[in-house]
C-alpha cells in the first residue's frame, strides 16, 4: 500500500517532483523570499498557451499572504516575527509570537506592492487569452485592528470588504451596491451562457439592481487552525472559543453589523435590532449535510482540501 502511494505521488497527475525541488531550492537559497505565491509560474504558463478554446481558469495568488515575506528588493525593514495567527493569537514556530504592528503592516504593504507589480504583467497575459477577467480577493487581512491578526477567525469588516473588478468587452463604470462573493458564481455562469436559475443566494454582478441584505459567515475553525491551537501553549478551552460560529449582515445602505465573541458591533448607519436581522437570514439558509456526500469526493481531492484547511 505504501509503495503504491509513493508511486502515485511521483507518477500521478500532480507536480510532486517539482514541489520537492521547489522546497529544496527555497531551503538552500540565500534569498529570504520564501512565499513565491504563484504569479511567476502563472505568467510563464499563460505565455505558452494559445487560448483558442472556450476555457475557464482559476488562479489563487498568495503573494500577500502570511508570512508577509516578499522579495528582498520590495521588503522595507526586517521581516516580521508573525508567521501564523488565529484571531488575537499569533504564533511563531508553534509558540506565542511577537506582534509588532508597525513592522507587520509595513511587511504586508511590501507584499501588496510586489503583487501589484506582478499582477500588471499577469493581467496583460490574461487579457490576451480571455474575454472576461474577474479580479477579487477571497478575504481581507487583520493587521492589528481589533487586536486581531491574519484571517483565520471572525467576520470583521476588514476581512469581508474586499476588492472586486470585472474586466471585459462592453463593461465599464462603477457599482456601489452591496454584493457578495457568492455572486461571482452566478456571474460566471451568465458570462458563459449557462442557465443560473437554480442559484438561490447569488445574483449576477452584471445586474445588481436588486437590493438585499447580504450574509457573511464564519463557520468555525479550519482543521489547520484547530490543530495549531491544540499543539500550542494555549489551553484547549480556546478551541471552543474560536470555534464558535459568527455571522454578519451588510445592508443595502452600506451598514455592517457583525458578531464577535463579546457581542455585536455596527459600522455605518444604525441598524434596528441587528441580531434579529442577522438571524432572519440564517434561518432562511438552505443548508445541507456535506458529510453525506463525503464518499463522492476522490481521496486525492479530499487530501488537498485538508492540506488547504478547507475540509
Amino acid at each position: 500500500m505504501y509503495a503504491y502511494g509513493v508511486k502515485r505521488s511521483i507518477f500521478g497527475n500532480w507536480n510532486t517532483i517539482d514541489s520537492i525541488k521547489s522546497g529544496i531550492n527555497q531551503v538552500l537559497s540565500k534569498d529570504p523570499y520564501t512565499n513565491p505565491g504563484g504569479s511567476d509560474k502563472a505568467i510563464d504558463w499563460l505565455a505558452n498557451q494559445n487560448g483558442d478554446e472556450a476555457e475557464f481558469l482559476f488562479i489563487n495568488l498568495m503573494e500577500a499572504h502570511e508570512p508577509y515575506n516578499p522579495p528582498k528588493e520590495y521588503m522595507q525593514g526586517d521581516p516580521p516575527d508573525l508567521t501564523t495567527s488565529i484571531g488575537d493569537l499569533s504564533f511563531n514556530n508553534g509558540s506565542a509570537g511577537s506582534t509588532n504592528q508597525d513592522q507587520i503592516q509595513q511587511a504586508y504593504d511590501s507584499c501588496v506592492r510586489y503583487l501589484s507589480d506582478q499582477y500588471q504583467e499577469l493581467f496583460a497575459e490574461l487579457s490576451d487569452s480571455f474575454d472576461y477577467i474577474i479580479t477579487l480577493a477571497d478575504h481581507g487581512e487583520m493587521l492589528g485592528e481589533h487586536d486581531a491578526w491574519g484571517h483565520e477567525h471572525g467576520v470583521y469588516p476588514e476581512l469581508i470588504h474586499v476588492p472586486l473588478v470585472i474586466s471585459g468587452e462592453g463593461l465599464s463604470g462603477r457599482c456601489d451596491n452591496v454584493v457578495s462573493l457568492v455572486d461571482v458564481y452566478t456571474t460566471i455562469l451568465e458570462l458563459a451562457g449557462i442557465d443560473h436559475s437554480h442559484t438561490s443566494r447569488g445574483q449576477s454582478l452584471l445586474n445588481t439592481d436588486k437590493e438585499r441584505d447580504i450574509l457573511a459567515e464564519y463557520t468555525g475553525l479550519t482543521p489547520w487552525s484547530e490543530e495549531r491551537l491544540q499543539e500550542s501553549d494555549y489551553s484547549d478551552s480556546l478551541v471552543d472559543k474560536y470555534d464558535e460560529k459568527l455571522y454578519a449582515v451588510a445592508t443595502p445602505d452600506g451598514s455592517y453589523a457583525y458578531q464577535t465573541g463579546e457581542g455585536i458591533n455596527v459600522t455605518g448607519e444604525e441598524i434596528d435590532d441587528p441580531e434579529e436581522r442577522i438571524q432572519r437570514i440564517v434561518r432562511d439558509l438552505d443548508t445541507r449535510d456535506v458529510d453525506d456526500q463525503d464518499d463522492d469526493i476522490p481521496d486525492d481531492v479530499r487530501q488537498q482540501l485538508k492540506d488547504l484547511g478547507y475540509a
